[in-house]
């Protein structure tokens, strides 16, 4: 289980790369020091061949007894001696004596001088072959080897450093995950009230941010989905105790089987059938399972058979449809059922709201979004507080109404489902004591 988890993969994969890594640059750095040490040591070894030699020159006069004297001292030979004109005196490195070695192939060369003057030259470089150095002698090997024991070391802690390093990034990384993986199994298990720690802006970061978001998510549609529950079952056992009590009352002969009574029964009836097609239709438009109907109608039509259908409905209470639309409007593609849907809905709640004697306006004109559908009335207005939450299902803004008046509370729900459905929006606006205004925007199709 051990070998499995993100950590233990992490910092497996941390010390891999911190040990290539630490052997690359080892080996690099040996290659390197070696040759360096190897030159420097070449270098200063070859100067005082050059001094002794010029000692020996001053001794001697000449170079004739030179290769006599050093035949024992520096055995295999790795240089060539050569006078001012660059003929070998003192040969070496396979090359015999006499021949000129020309100054652009001796690259590294050493002047010998004796008694203040330059005698002669010591060449360590092949001729021919720029830049290959003679064999180190063997007394660079205990530089070298205490070089390369220093560098082993100094790699060794590296790659420990480099591993407690990857140990700590690893559980870094892995910490929130796992505080995400144990809140993930908890909201499995039914607590949805889980939070963790943002720790950072990273991709990390914003994942618990996006995690702490979904969470607060679903414990609001929980609350909403058992607020919904309680709202659907109190609007479905009003009507249903109506119909139960009615009839049991006409069976049990305590209410006579009139048309009145009937009447009533059939009213709760339809009342109930209505909730029950609301909620249907809510839950297709939601769900995206809603069929649309679409072909090009007038916008003027439309708005012209939502406010002469609700005229007689605001004759009695004194209230004047105003509609006012825009001449010259491009057609739209919509399903008209359910659009007139949305304008009845917002119409009659105007109706509703809006005092006798006061006036309802209608409007249709074009936006850069498409077309501009409003619904205005001189109503008393919705408080700020409530207008944000207005197209939630059940939602009432007037808390003093009773739920038995009026309709199922899911008009606005389904209007904003409906004008999402076709790729519009919604919204609105009021001011307490002046009026509200509902407004929606379809988009045009070419």
């Amino acid at each position: 289980m051990m070998m499995r988890s993100l950590t233990f993969k992490l910092t497996v994969g941390f010390c891999f790369v911190s040990l290539v890594g630490v052997v690359i640059v080892a080996i690099l750095a040996s290659r390197i020091t070696q040759n360096e040490v190897n030159s420097l040591l070449n270098r200063h070894e070859q100067e005082s061949i050059a001094r002794e030699l010029g000692d020996i020159y001053e001794e001697e006069g000449s170079w004739d007894n030179v290769n006599i004297q050093i035949a024992d001292t520096y055995s295999p030979r790795h240089f060539v001696i050569v006078d001012r004109e660059n003929f070998i005196i003192l040969p070496g490195l396979g090359l015999p004596r006499g021949q000129r070695v020309p100054p652009n192939e001796a690259e590294d060369r050493i002047t010998i001088r004796a008694n203040g003057e330059r005698v002669g030259y010591l060449v360590s470089f092949q001729p021919g072959q720029p830049g290959k150095r003679t064999p180190p002698p063997s007394n660079n090997d205990d530089i070298l080897s205490s070089i390369n024991r220093n560098i082993i070391y100094g790699a060794l802690a590296a790659l420990v450093i480099s591993s407690a390093v990857g140990v700590f990034g690893a559980r870094q990384i892995t910490k929130p995950i796992l505080e995400l993986t144990t809140a993930s199994q908890n909201i499995a298990s039914g607590d949805l009230s889980q939070e963790v720690a943002v720790r950072s802006r990273d991709e990390i970061g914003q994942l618990a941010s996006s995690f702490n978001k979904m969470s607060a998510d679903l414990v609001k549609s929980q609350k909403q989905r058992q607020q919904m529950t309680a709202d659907i079952a109190h609007d479905l056992r009003t009507p249903l105790s109506l119909i139960l009590g009615h009839a049991e009352a006409i069976e049990d002969g305590v209410l006579p089987a009139t048309p009145e009574t009937l009447h009533i029964i059939h009213d709760e009836a339809k009342r109930l059938n209505g909730l029950i097609e609301d909620l249907r239709t809510l839950t297709l438009a939601d769900t995206g399972q809603l069929t649309l109907d679409k072909r090009k109608v007038k916008p003027v039509d439309m708005m012209n058979r939502a406010g002469y259908a609700h005229k007689p409905l605001a004759r009695e209470k004194n209230i004047e449809i105003n509609i006012n639309v825009t001449d010259g409007l491009p057609e739209i593609e919509v399903d008209p059922r359910r659009i007139g849907q949305v304008l009845d809905n917002l119409v009659s709640n105007a109706i509703q709201y809006t005092p006798p004697d006061e006036n309802i306006w209608l409007e249709v004109k074009s936006h850069q979004e498409g077309l501009y559908f409003s619904v205005k009335d001189s109503g008393p207005g919705i408080p700020e507080s409530d207008l944000a939450h207005i197209f939630d299902r059940f939602y009432r803004a007037d808390k003093s109404r009773n739920r038995d008046e009026g309709g199922s509370g899911l008009g606005l729900a389904i209007a904003r489902s409906l004008i999402m459905r076709h790729n519009g929006r919604i919204w609105a606006e009021s001011q307490v004591g002046i009026g509200t205004n509902f407004q929606f925007i379809l988009p045009v199709v070419a």
